[in-house]
């Protein structure tokens, strides 16, 4: 598998895009507490040289700069079947809208699951689940690790979804 990663320029920084073959693998934002090995990255290329590479950071800079509300790039990731579901209730949260961890978990079938959910989006690396479509987990009577706000994209992330 033909691993690879490049480096966008944004108005939130440096943000890392990660492609497989022909799809998107990961997306890495400044300080991404959750980062694996930079080895696992593959070689870095020049998004221009990359037709994936390059089309990924022009839709994220377009969506970061409010022209744009959805991706259309081919995307893989694997996980759990857990993790699975979690990221397709987060891929039904239409733009603009929030939803809390507690309120994915009760889609779930189980409130409780609430923290859990929210370590699943905490640590995803998927290219299409956007931290910014959470409201603040407190809301939901639950913890946790982030919240908007508590990273500095999260603003200007805000504003493209108008969650703000």
């Amino acid at each position: 598998m033909n691993t690879r990663h490049a480096v966008v320029g944004t108005v939130i920084g440096e943000i890392t895009l990660v492609a497989a073959g022909d799809a998107v693998t990961g997306v890495y934002f400044p300080r991404h507490w959750t980062n694996p090995p930079r080895e696992t990255f593959g070689v870095r290329v020049e998004p221009a040289g990359d037709a994936l590479l390059e089309l990924a950071g022009s839709q994220l800079v377009e969506y970061l700069d409010g022209r744009r509300t959805t991706f259309d790039l081919p995307t893989a990731a694997t996980g759990d079947p857990f993790q699975q579901r979690v990221w397709a209730l987060l891929a039904q949260i239409p733009t603009g809208r929030t939803a809390t961890y507690g309120d994915l978990a009760e889609q779930l079938g189980d409130r409780r699951l609430a923290r859990s959910v929210g370590l699943v989006i905490v640590w995803s690396d998927r290219p299409d689940s956007s931290p910014a479509t959470l409201e603040d987990s407190r809301a939901s009577g639950f913890s946790s690790t982030w919240r908007p706000g508590s990273n500095p994209w999260s603003p200007a992330v805000r504003r493209c979804e108008r969650t703000d």
